[in-house]
C-alpha cells in the first residue's frame, strides 16, 4: 500500500492495448497485484490426468480524491457514458445510468518513487465516502490484463479541488434528514472476462453486464426506532444526496446521488463504551436500462464530455 500517490487513466480504444494516462486524482492508497491461479484440464486420451495450466490476470484497489471534473472518468468506468447537458457559463451536468457497454482504461499508480501500469482495467466496484470534516474520497476495485513497472508519468490535476463534506443535504423520503452524520454510495458492476485465444492464460476481453447495483450506507447519530420502524416494515424510501461546491458559471459544481426506491436491508443499533450510541442504515437498489426501481447519478462541472 502506498500513500500519497497519484492516479492516472486513460480510456481504450482497443481492450489492453495501452494508452497514456491524460487524467490523475491525487491518491490516499493503492494496492495492485498480478496472480496466476491453476486452471487443470484433462484432454481426451490422458485417462483422467489433468495437465497444469495457469491463468493470469491483475487487479488493483485505490483511493482517491473525488475532484469534481476528474471523477466523471470514474463514474464512466463503473456506469458507462453519461448523457450531457450544457449549462452555460462553462458548466455541463452529466446524468449516468445503467449503460451495457463501458470502456476499459489504462491505469497508471504510483508514489514518490516507483509507478505501475495496468492494462485492460475494468472497474468493479466504486463507493464515495462523504464524512464530517473530509474532502470526499472514492475508494474503487478493477480487474485487470496485466500489471507491470514503468517509468513515472509527469502529472497535472485540475485546479478545482474536492468537494467538502459541509455543502452536503440528504432529502429522505421528501423530508430533510439532519441526524445523518456519515454517507457512503457503493456503486457495483458486473464483468465478465473471456479468455485469449494463443494460450496466453490472460483474458482476451471483457463483457459488462447491463446492471450497476448500489449499496447504500448511513449512519445516524442517533438510535431511531422509526428507522427500525422502516426496516421492519419493509418499506421502501427515496433518498437525494446532493453535494454542492464553489460557483461554476450560472450554476455550482455539484454531486447528486438520486435514488427514487430504496429498499433497506438492515438497520443496526451500535453502541461502544465511550462513544456515542450510533444507528447503521443499510439499503440497496438495482438499476438497469428500462428498470423501473433504478437510480441516477448526476456530476455538474467544467468538462465538456467523458
Amino acid at each position: 500500500m502506498w500513500q500519497l500517490g497519484y492516479f492516472g487513466l486513460a480510456k481504450e480504444t482497443d481492450y489492453s492495448v495501452g494508452v497514456t494516462p491524460t487524467v490523475f486524482l491525487p491518491a490516499v492508497s493503492i494496492t495492485a497485484q498480478e496472480a496466476a491461479m491453476p486452471q487443470p484440464v484433462a484432454p481426451w486420451g490422458t485417462a483422467g490426468v489433468t495437465i497444469p495450466k495457469f491463468g493470469f490476470d491483475g487487479s488493483f484497489n485505490a483511493e482517491v480524491e473525488v475532484q469534481p471534473n476528474a471523477f466523471g472518468h470514474l463514474m464512466t468506468a463503473v456506469m458507462g457514458q453519461p448523457e450531457t447537458l450544457t449549462l452555460g457559463g462553462g458548466a455541463f451536468r452529466h446524468t449516468w445510468t445503467p449503460r451495457p457497454n463501458r470502456p476499459t482504461y489504462t491505469v497508471e499508480m504510483a508514489d514518490e518513487v516507483i509507478a505501475l501500469r495496468a492494462l485492460g482495467g475494468a472497474c468493479n466496484a466504486l463507493a464515495v465516502d462523504i464524512a464530517p470534516s473530509t474532502r470526499f474520497r472514492a475508494a474503487m476495485a478493477f480487474a485487470a490484463r496485466t500489471v507491470e513497472p514503468r517509468a513515472r508519468s509527469t502529472t497535472s490535476y485540475h485546479t478545482q479541488e474536492a468537494l467538502t463534506w459541509d455543502g452536503v443535504t440528504v432529502q429522505i423520503s421528501g423530508a430533510t434528514e439532519n441526524a445523518l452524520t456519515r454517507l457512503s454510495i457503493g456503486l457495483l458492476s458486473y464483468t465478465r472476462p473471456y479468455a485469449a485465444w494463443g494460450n496466453t492464460g490472460r483474458t482476451g476481453s471483457v463483457r459488462f453486464g447491463a446492471q450497476t447495483g448500489l449499496m447504500l450506507t448511513m449512519e445516524m447519530q442517533e438510535i431511531s426506532s422509526a428507522w427500525l420502524g422502516r426496516f421492519r416494515d419493509q418499506k421502501e424510501i427515496s433518498i437525494t444526496a446532493t453535494g454542492v461546491g464553489p460557483l461554476l458559471g450560472t450554476s455550482s459544481y455539484q454531486l447528486i446521488l438520486d435514488c427514487p426506491r430504496l429498499r433497506l436491508v438492515a438497520a443496526t443499533p451500535a453502541v461502544a463504551v465511550r462513544n456515542l450510541p450510533r444507528m447503521i442504515i443499510q439499503g440497496n437498489a438495482v438499476a438497469s436500462p428500462g428498470a423501473p426501481r433504478g437510480f441516477s447519478v448526476i456530476l455538474v462541472n467544467a468538462t465538456a464530455s467523458y
